[in-house]
């Protein structure tokens, strides 16, 4: 079974798990403004994803 920080919050959240949530931030940021245009309803998915990420991230703070 996949971990899943945005859904359950019992997660270790090292450097590593960290660094990995925000690279794929960074992936859906640039998915969202790839060239063509991504489908309406596609392009809401990965903002919304990105989103809960980044929030995610900035809600549990920064351990170091």
């Amino acid at each position: 079974m996949d971990c899943r920080p945005l859904e359950c919050r019992n997660v270790a959240l090292t450097a590593d798990n960290r660094a990995a949530l925000a690279a794929e931030a960074g992936r859906l940021d640039a998915e969202t403004r790839s060239r063509p245009t991504l489908p309406p309803l596609l392009l809401a998915d990965l903002a919304r994803r990105r989103d809960r990420i980044r929030t995610f991230l900035t809600t549990e703070g920064d351990p170091s």
